[in-house]
């Protein structure tokens, strides 16, 4: 799974479940981005079958 691939098929629950958390649409979109980055920067592989956990 590529990273573009787990940002398009992940990206928007993560967003709805951090927006539920705050209630704040810019900082749901800003944690959203830092989430994506942080996986991004681990360079760890990531599994399709773990990706939602």
């Amino acid at each position: 799974m590529t990273m573009s691939e787990l940002y398009a098929g992940h990206a928007p629950a993560v967003y709805r479940c951090l927006l539920a958390w705050t209630r704040n649409p810019s900082l749901a979109e800003e944690l959203t981005s830092e989430t994506f980055y942080r996986a991004i920067a681990a360079d760890q592989p990531v599994r399709a079958a773990t990706a939602r956990g």
